[in-house]
């Protein structure tokens, strides 16, 4: 305080604590198998003008190897957020996250750390990752007898057609060709049909089969039992509409979305709950 006279007097001190804020940071599963998280972050502008708030990301497996850079959106609560996909990284486990934080300045903050579970799995729906080449070449090295006469009434006597009406089939519809593959070799050991469905069905998924002697539904042909197969895992694991003309009598709503992931039909499609590692086995093999 200054008098008139110029002297100063000091009349009181305080001190003043700035608190940090709790920036918040968080993981949240945004599907059953853990495949797709969300990260977040609030109150990341508490400090200054934010120019942007970014994520980083990478898997304990492997290290710091797998790391990526996910930049976050601001949403209408002010809150900071990124989707983070595990199967880019391809590897499930522990999965650690940091949140760092620019100001327009140039200045960057750090806005803590989380570790979560990712889990990696195998989408039904998207671009093939094998072949019809290599479907063939996989079930000719794993020396299974083809049934050329049984199949061949229905449009397929040769392991070549069939594959390549499960690649035409699976294209058409927007489903990996690898998957409805190694399904119908799970489904009917390799073309045995030693349980309730018979090979003359065309029937190569178990449609319709629920048990007790249930026969499940059968087709005209290779070609529509594949289709039909085709579009049942369609319903599942999309919300699209088919393509053609639905020939699956077991198509429902209800259904839809269900199951995105060959590894969450265990305990859906079928009761199994290794069911989808079963799939997966023949499908790796294959690719």
């Amino acid at each position: 305080m200054f008098e008139q006279s110029g002297a100063e007097h000091l009349i009181k001190t305080t001190t003043a604590k700035i608190e940090q804020p709790d920036y918040q940071l968080k993981a949240q599963a945004l599907t059953e198998e853990k495949d797709l998280y969300e990260i977040s972050a609030a109150n990341a502008g508490f400090l200054g003008n934010v120019k942007t708030v970014k994520f980083a990301v990478w898997s304990e497996p492997n290290g710091q190897n797998d790391i990526q850079w996910y930049n976050a959106e601001r949403d209408a609560t002010g809150v900071w957020k990124a989707k983070v996909d595990i199967n880019k990284h391809d590897v499930s486990g522990k999965y650690n996250v940091h949140g760092y934080v620019q100001f327009d300045d140039g200045v960057e903050k750090f806005l803590g750390s989380q570790i979560f579970d990712g889990v990696r799995v195998y989408k039904i729906m998207g671009t093939a990752e094998a072949t019809a080449e290599k479907m063939i070449l996989y079930f000719k090295a794993a020396k299974k007898e083809y049934p050329s006469e049984a199949l061949g009434k229905g449009g397929a006597p040769t392991i070549e057609e069939f594959c390549k009406i499960v690649e035409s089939e699976a294209l058409a519809e927007g489903v990996k060709a690898e998957v409805v593959f190694a399904q119908a070799m799970v489904e009917t050991g390799w073309f045995k049909f030693g349980g309730d469905v018979k090979i003359e069905q065309f029937n190569f998924c178990g449609l319709g089969a629920t048990g007790n002697g249930a026969a499940g539904n059968s087709f005209p042909d290779v070609r529509t039992g594949i289709r039909a197969q085709v579009q049942h895992l369609k319903c599942y694991a999309s919300d699209q509409p088919l393509n053609q003309e639905c020939v699956d009598p077991r198509w429902w709503n209800g259904l839809r979305n269900k199951a995105t992931s060959v590894q969450a039909l265990s305990g859906k499609w079928a009761a199994d709950k290794n069911y989808g590692n079963k799939l997966m086995a023949v499908i790796d093999a294959i690719k």
